[in-house]
């Protein structure tokens, strides 16, 4: 089974794929292959805005949230938009979610 990760990273999609063994390559939201709807495609690249709105382009080290809370409701917003892509891919991908506040799966 194909492996669905979500998680934030400067400069790619939050959507990693990767077939049983192998390792994890980006692939954009609005992949053919996905077919996801355009709602969760929204939300997903409105999570992907907020978490790039963090780089610090001057000392990419600064990166980080504006504070804590900002960074919690960033993570909680993860985790409904893991829940979703359960829901919405019913098995056909496993799926997994980077906590950013735990920084691991």
């Amino acid at each position: 089974m194909k492996t669905l990760k979500i998680k934030a990273e400067y400069g790619c999609s939050p959507i990693w794929i990767k077939e049983e063994g192998g390792i994890f390559e980006n692939i954009l939201i609005d992949d053919e292959g996905l077919s996801l709807p355009v709602e969760i495609m929204e939300v997903l690249k409105k999570w992907q805005d907020e978490y790039e709105n963090t780089y610090d382009e001057n000392y990419p080290p600064d990166s980080a949230f504006s504070s804590l809370d900002a960074e919690k409701l960033f993570n909680q917003n993860g985790v409904k938009i893991w829940n979703d892509l359960i829901e919405y891919f019913n098995g056909k991908f496993k799926v997994i979610y980077f906590d950013v506040l735990e920084n691991k799966l």
